[in-house]
């Protein structure tokens, strides 16, 4: 048996333990027959056809149960169940050791994550003294600044327009790229009757760009009939919107700043 499979050793003792209940089974019916009868031949046979159906009916939905809760039986030979226990323990600690090593690397994002708000918060601290401080200078200064105020304002609105021209200069240029290169479903063939009219993928960026910018605490737009399916699933996929995390159906244009 030494030269055997532990598994191999485990049937061979599961099949003696089912051999000895057999016979004890037999042994109990033959003492059961012996015993004597009342009543007519008939009868006592009719009654014995249906214990045995009884019992048929009570082994097998033991069988179902025990097919559908897959219980293992476990052999009694100690060196077998030793080595059956020790491969479950190994298959937990396996089992673990992958969580754990998942568990691990979450911590470590959400501690990158941590480090990089830490960050941010720093920057907005230095950025809100800077600001604090300017405001105080502004506010001793009083009537003696205005001229400088007054230079400042005359920069700042060439800034401004000249912001403006650039904007218009790339606007153009967006929509000029967007147009060769993502055109809207049979543009060329011109519109047909009964088709959607959907809107240019530039026009659904501007809406994104505009709810974000409103000041509005609610940066989603519904999406609707005259978005074309393919253009929102770019923006998607290329990181530019997201979905709201309650509602499919709203999007919103990707903070790229923060």
């Amino acid at each position: 048996m030494a030269s055997q499979n532990p598994m191999q050793v485990s049937e061979l003792i599961l099949k003696k333990e089912c051999e000895e209940s057999w016979k004890q089974v037999n042994r109990n019916q033959a003492v059961l027959l012996s015993q004597p009868r009342h009543g007519p031949v008939g009868d006592s046979q009719n009654a014995l056809a249906a214990i045995s159906q009884m019992k048929a009916r009570c082994l097998q939905g033991e069988i179902d149960a025990v097919k559908a809760k897959k219980v293992k039986v476990l052999p009694n030979d100690p060196v077998i169940l030793e080595s059956l226990l020790k491969e479950d323990l190994e298959r937990n600690v396996s089992q673990l050791e992958e969580c754990l090593s998942v568990v691990e690397g979450r911590r470590r994002e959400l501690e990158d994550d941590l480090a990089r708000q830490k960050e941010l918060l720093s920057q907005h601290q230095d950025m809100n003294r800077a600001l604090e401080s300017r405001l105080r200078e502004a506010e001793e200064g009083g009537n003696t600044s205005r001229p400088n105020e007054d230079s400042q304002i005359k920069i700042l609105k060439r800034k401004q327009k000249k912001a403006g021209e650039i904007q218009t200069v790339l606007l153009k240029q967006i929509g000029d790229f967007v147009g060769n290169h993502f055109p809207l479903p049979n543009a060329s063939k011109g519109r047909q009757a009964g088709q959607i009219n959907y809107i240019s993928l530039l026009e659904i960026i501007e809406l994104l760009m505009n709810k974000g910018m409103d000041g509005d605490t609610d940066p989603y737009v519904s999406i609707h009939e005259a978005f074309w399916p393919p253009y929102i699933e770019l923006l998607l996929r290329c990181d530019i919107a997201s979905r709201h995390p309650q509602d499919a159906s709203r999007i919103r244009l990707v903070p790229l700043h923060l």
